[in-house]
């Protein structure tokens, strides 16, 4: 999906309105165990960093960390060096504070926006397991961020209030799941899923709309069917558009920004019987297909990706790993073997945002559909 000025604009507008009530705009890396949950309930908006960088704002991002450090935090520090110049970015303006974890090293990196930008941080430590031990540090640290952000937003996160916010994101994950099963092209999903994720509740009713006038049965497109995983495409990245443009549909996004996503909802069953933190946790701990995962994430994330393929047709996966990523990075090789042993075929692609590798890509993806 191309970031244009008019949405930038868009989300420029719907922020400034949100702030404007008096609710604060708090900003998470975009991946998928920060609990977004936890902002809802302080009555504020979370807005998550799903934007693709450009050979620029990567260099710009330069200035500030390694050119060995994960392109996506590089791009994340250009964009916050240029929002008060450049139209496209004046809307992290509107940011009042950032979520930032040890997710991943881009993760990490990104506390230099309150070094240089002044943003204010809550910072988060992941666990990477999820043993009893570790569970009970994750459930400390979203406790701590829970009175954190209630403190800075001046209101108190009740255990109902907390239930009212996971009721109202399982609602929208829900729905991203039924949309997820639909006959439509990757790149016209994807753009569903950016909106949802960004605009939350308030896209509910263009979500339902869109549900409605698809017909879950209609006729399969035409076109070899691939399944995407790794590194997440984001906002403005063409990835998914390059493949549907050589004739491929891309069934299945299995990144933080698709499926993967849409996947982490709680048990609203449970509410009277165990506190809205605790049914957390479990969130986490079923999350074992996470990169973030040891020590054997590779096998759940390769796990995972074969059955979606089995369950769905799908004979050809993307493995997309940005440079620098440790986590994609690290796995590929092991996740690539698995599969392939398993009879599908893997295209690992490795890039940054340079537009310079565009026509050696375009020319490894119609040769891997020809293999097909």
């Amino acid at each position: 999906m191309e970031f244009t000025i008019d949405f930038a604009q868009e989300i420029n507008e719907f922020l400034a309105a949100e702030r404007a009530t008096g609710k604060k705009i708090i900003g998470i890396i975009g991946h998928d165990i920060i609990p977004e949950e936890i902002i809802r309930a302080a009555g504020a908006v979370p807005l998550r960093l799903i934007f693709a960088g450009t050979e620029p704002l990567t260099n710009e991002g330069g200035n500030y960390l390694s050119s060995t450090t994960c392109v996506f935090s590089r791009a994340v520090i250009g964009m916050f060096s240029r929002r008060a110049e450049e139209p496209l970015w004046q809307f992290l303006r509107n940011l009042d504070a950032l979520i930032v974890s040890n997710y991943c090293n881009g993760d990490n990196a990104c506390e230099l926006v309150k070094h240089y930008f002044n943003v204010p941080l809550f910072r988060v430590y992941i666990p990477y397991k999820r043993t009893d031990p570790a569970l009970t540090q994750y459930r400390s640290e979203i406790t701590r961020l829970r009175d954190a952000i209630g403190q800075f937003c001046g209101r108190e996160i009740t255990d109902d209030a907390l239930w009212d916010a996971i009721a109202s994101t399982n609602e929208i994950k829900f729905k991203l799941m039924q949309l997820s099963k639909m006959p439509l092209l990757g790149s016209k999903k994807q753009e569903i899923f950016y909106r949802a994720m960004l605009f939350g509740s308030n896209y509910l009713p263009e979500l339902d709309k869109i549900l409605s006038q698809t017909d879950l049965f209609g006729p399969a497109l035409k076109g070899k069917k691939l399944l995407l995983a790794g590194a997440a495409p984001f906002i403005g990245d063409p990835l998914i558009e390059m493949f549907e443009g050589a004739g491929a549909v891309v069934a299945e996004n299995l990144t933080w920004t698709g499926t993967n996503y849409a996947m982490q909802f709680a048990n609203t069953s449970v509410r009277g019987q165990a506190s809205a933190i605790d049914e957390l946790v479990q969130v986490f701990k079923k999350n074992e297909s996470s990169e973030h995962y040891v020590p054997y994430s590779y096998e759940k994330v390769a796990e995972r990706i074969y059955k979606f393929c089995a369950d769905e047709g799908i004979g050809g996966v993307i493995y997309h790993i940005l440079k620098f990523c440790e986590l994609t990075g690290t796995l590929k090789d092991k996740i690539r073997d698995i599969l392939t042993e398993k009879g599908l075929k893997v295209l690992q692609i490795e890039r940054d945002y340079s537009a310079s590798a565009t026509g050696q890509l375009s020319t490894r993806i119609e040769a891997f559909l020809e293999m097909l």
